[in-house]
């Protein structure tokens, strides 16, 4: 998160360009190789489907969403937040 979404939400980078995303991914920390070859899969492809299903009908109306329990947070912005509700279980 510390390297993708800043990237994405502040530097505008398109990542839906594979070499983007997998350099990204390695500035991270991350074994890209790894991560670009699993959201291929037909699991990966399944369950992205149901977690948007879900995050629309519990009301997500974009992205970042966070839900900590029913609590809803939108936007980067609002990560202090995510925190405070996690610290706080």
């Amino acid at each position: 998160m510390d390297v993708v979404y800043p990237a994405m939400f502040i530097h505008g980078l398109n990542l839906s360009k594979i070499n983007a995303m997998g350099e990204l991914l390695t500035e991270a920390g991350l074994d890209a190789s790894r991560y670009l070859e699993a959201i291929t899969t037909d699991e990966v492809k399944n369950l992205l489907k149901l977690n948007t299903e879900e995050a629309g009908e519990r009301g997500a109306f974009g992205a970042p969403t966070f839900f900590i329990g029913e609590a809803m947070h939108f936007g980067q912005d609002r990560l202090r937040w995510v925190e405070q509700d996690l610290l706080a279980q």
